[in-house]
């Protein structure tokens, strides 16, 4: 029962993350010209700042 719970938690906290990453790259396109990015560029950005949110989620503390 635990383990499911977890996993579930984990995927619900994936896919918020896609959500905000997806939000903030059409959103942030002041970032986008200042870096001369790409729209994948600045996603792949993004997720990598909350990447570590996302370890901690895996890892449990």
């Amino acid at each position: 029962m635990q383990r499911k719970l977890l996993i579930t938690f984990i995927v619900g906290a994936f896919l918020a993350n896609v959500g905000w990453a997806l939000y903030f790259t059409r959103s942030r396109i002041d970032l986008k010209v200042v870096m001369r990015s790409s729209y994948s560029e600045l996603m792949l950005l993004i997720t990598a700042e909350s990447f570590s949110g996302l370890l901690s989620l895996i890892w449990g503390y």
